[in-house]
């Protein structure tokens, strides 16, 4: 008794051995290639009229004779889609591993590897050379040189396979590794390359998938498989490490079904009368899993029965026994690469293989700042990604880079000890510009004016210069254009656009003004108590100072200290023109220097006309600004009031600040105020022909009247009696103006 348990529980624990091994071999190498094509065909009902007529068209190949060697090798140009994620770093295979893929599938198809001789004697007479090779892209579908690889990081962690009766369809659920937007990478014109997508993982333990021809969209076309099984090194694992499965699926591809039958019709348990139409496979009623050589899963007594090709690569059996096509497979796949075969035009596209690289090839491949889709500044700092597309370490290029329309032209000598590698990249910050008001704009955008970016790489070596790159991005609608003159005068507080922060220390106050107005701008210091190192600031409206000229600015002011020892009050003026990125200080004064006047201790500072101090800040150095912000700023102390009147953002020929052209001196208008008739009086050192010209607030000339000037004095009438009210600007001289004067005209 005891003997016969023992024999039966060793005869069940062989049965659930090979049982496991079986199932495990089931689960670590499965191909998903039918059931996506069953899927597909789901989804895209006319594909499905299109494959089926498609399998006549194979039956009356397999009726051809099958020639052993056609004399014509086929080279088919492969991009690599590396899409790797994060939580599975090793994903990201190296290019060593898709170079040994690659030389795995040359071997495979032209059956040149070592193995060869291990295909049994009753299959070599039909073990074919499929005279077809495989080749990286050297040039990408926009006709730039590629490596043929590219690295796409994802969140994904694990791909899912499209599965109907989970409820995993195509376009919503499954196939995100082949789209930019969905986390993988788009593919490359599936009509002129094979694109294959290597992943971090997949669903239901799939190692790969192909698409057939007419089995798919154009846009999901090529083969998927995960990185463990792909290549001969690297991440691969053992059982794997032949290069099979990308071979496999590339026979999908090309045409090839398993020899066991399609889905959905086979029956697993009963499928002998199924196969794959090829005459020279061998019927298989399943997969093998194994190298197992003796199995024959359709046998029949009939004279020329066949055990199961095992060896083919299109069975499912380890790497290590993988190892032949057929004639017949070969007949099918080369014909689906040419005549009217569905993929004859990925055969076709031959110069995607045949680009000579060089040693020296840079490549400018972006404009990563600024760019289109945002409103950047006019003061910009560009970010190039330079990609190297040479074979030897690139470590110094020359940028020349210019605005489309500007005479301005930018030369940027970039090296660095870290040399970028064959056909990698890095980003190089290039010293900043200025879009300045001569650069074209080439159009509009909602975020404001489009302009262009012109680059050119040079060899700094050779000089050789690369053709030209452009690059388009948008910048920031432009500040007011107009001239500012502001005395408070208005009803509005603050003026239009101006700004404060929010305890609004700033205030108009209509007691007191410089000059024939009533109103000024001050903060009460006098009440503004215990409130030391407080900051308090107005701005003014945006502005656009690249078309005025050099420009200046002005304003009046009036200030008292309490007492000398006191905490100083600080005012200074800030402006920016790179959209605030950051601040200059173009005037700042405190305490006993800011005071224009003596201190008052016990009552509120109210000043009297020679309490005014007039300030003149040059703005030539951000004449480019075209989104210039001018700030109010001060910091309080224990000091008196301050008041602010009568600030002026005016041309430079407004106030006199740029080179005479003529000599004069002592200019004086009188009456000012004016009501009908001013005169202008001024001493001369020379003879001259000039002219005399008056503009209003806003720039707009509204007298001219031509003068020539003697040596001594001159006087000359101004008629202004169809002059509204208002400040006006006597200027002297043509061209660059060297005198100005300032006209109040009250009716």
């Amino acid at each position: 008794m005891k003997g016969i348990i023992l024999t039966f529980l060793f005869s069940f624990c062989i049965f659930m051995y090979v049982f496991a091994q079986e199932e495990a071999g089931q689960k670590k190498h499965k191909c998903y290639t039918d059931e996506m094509q069953h899927h597909m065909h789901e989804q895209f009902p006319e594909l499905k009229e299109e494959y089926d007529k498609l399998q006549q068209v194979y039956k009356e190949w397999d009726k051809e004779k099958f020639d052993a060697k056609s004399g014509e090798i086929l080279t088919i140009p492969v991009v690599v889609h590396v899409v790797w994620s994060e939580s599975n770093p090793a994903s990201n295979i190296s290019d060593e591993q898709i170079y040994s893929q690659m030389e795995a599938l040359n071997k495979a198809f032209r059956r040149t590897h070592s193995d060869t001789s291990e295909t049994r004697d009753i299959f070599k007479s039909i073990a074919a050379d499929i005279e077809i090779e495989f080749c990286l892209a050297s040039v990408d579908p926009d006709g730039n040189p590629t490596l043929g690889i590219t690295r796409t990081k994802t969140d994904i962690d694990r791909f899912d396979v499209c599965d109907s009766e989970e409820g995993i369809t195509y376009p919503t659920g499954c196939e995100f590794m082949k789209f930019d937007s969905k986390g993988g990478k788009d593919a490359w014109d599936s009509r002129k390359y094979l694109n294959v997508w290597v992943v971090n993982a997949l669903s239901d333990l799939v190692l790969g998938y192909a698409m057939l021809p007419q089995g798919a969209p154009r846009s999901i076309d090529g083969f998927v498989a995960v990185h463990y099984a792909f290549g001969t090194t690297g991440t691969v694992v053992e059982e794997y490490s032949g290069g099979a499965t990308s071979v496999h699926e590339i026979g999908h591809w090309l045409g090839l079904g398993h020899p066991w039958g399609p889905l959905p019709a086979r029956d697993p348990d009963n499928s002998c009368d199924l196969d794959d139409n090829i005459s020279d496979t061998p019927t298989t009623r399943k997969e093998n899993f194994f190298c197992n050589f003796t199995i024959n899963s359709c046998f029949s007594s009939q004279e020329g029965d066949l055990p199961d090709m095992v060896e083919n690569y299109m069975d499912y059996s380890d790497d290590r026994c993988a190892n032949m096509f057929t004639l017949g497979q070969k007949n099918r796949m080369r014909r689906t690469l040419t005549g009217n075969g569905y993929r004859a035009s990925v055969a076709e596209n031959t110069a995607a293989c045949e680009l000579e690289l060089t040693a020296y090839n840079p490549l400018l491949s972006n404009l990563v700042s600024p760019s289109d889709d945002e409103a950047n500044c006019a003061l910009i700092d560009p970010v190039i990604e330079i990609t190297n597309l040479g074979t030897e370490p690139l470590n110094a290029v020359d940028i020349i880079y210019s605005l489309r329309g500007s005479d301005e032209v930018y030369t940027y000598s970039w090296n660095s000890e870290t040399a970028i590698e064959a056909f990698k990249r890095t980003e190089v910050t290039l010293p900043q510009m200025a879009v300045t008001a001569d650069a074209k704009q080439v159009k509009t955008s909602s975020n404001g004016a489009i302009y262009e970016l012109i680059t050119n790489l040079k060899n700094p070596i050779t000089e050789e210069v690369s053709d030209t790159f452009t690059y388009e991005f948008s910048i920031k609608k432009t500040g007011y254009k107009k001239i500012v003159t502001e005395d408070f005068e208005g009803a509005l507080f603050p003026p239009l656009f101006w700004t404060q922060n929010e305890r609004e220390k700033f205030i108009k106050n209509e007691e007191v003004s410089f000059g024939e107005g009533q109103n000024s701008l001050y903060i009460n210091n006098f009440e503004y108590e215990n409130a030391v190192d407080n900051v308090d600031h107005l701005t003014l409206r945006e502005m656009d100072l690249s078309t005025s000229g050099d420009t200046v600015f002005t304003f009046h002011y009036a200030y008292a200290q309490r007492n000398e020892n006191e905490v100083p009050d600080e005012l200074s003026i800030i402006i920016t023109s790179n959209c605030e990125a950051s601040w200059d200080t173009i005037f700042q004064s405190a305490g006993s220097d800011l005071a224009t006047t003596a201190a008052v201790a016990d009552s509120a500072f109210i000043p009297t006309l020679a309490d005014w101090r007039e300030v003149n800040i040059d703005l030539a150095p951000y004449s480019y600004g075209r989104n210039t912000l001018i700030r109010f700023i001060q910091k309080r102390g224990e000091g008196n009031n301050l008041y602010i009147d009568n600030i002026n953002l005016l041309p430079a020929f407004f106030v006199g600040t740029q080179s005479p052209t003529i000599n004069t001196s002592n200019i004086r208008v009188y009456p000012n105020p004016a009501k009908d008739i001013t005169q202008i009086s001024f001493e001369a050192t020379i003879k001259q022909s000039t002219a005399l010209k008056v503009y209003d607030k806003t720039g707009r000339l509204v007298l001219q009247q031509p003068i020539d000037t003697q040596v001594g004095n001159n006087t000359y009438l101004i008629d202004t009696k169809e002059l509204p009210t208002g400040m006006y600007f006597i200027q002297l001289g043509e061209g660059t103006l060297q005198q100005q004067q300032k006209l109040l005209i009250v009716k």
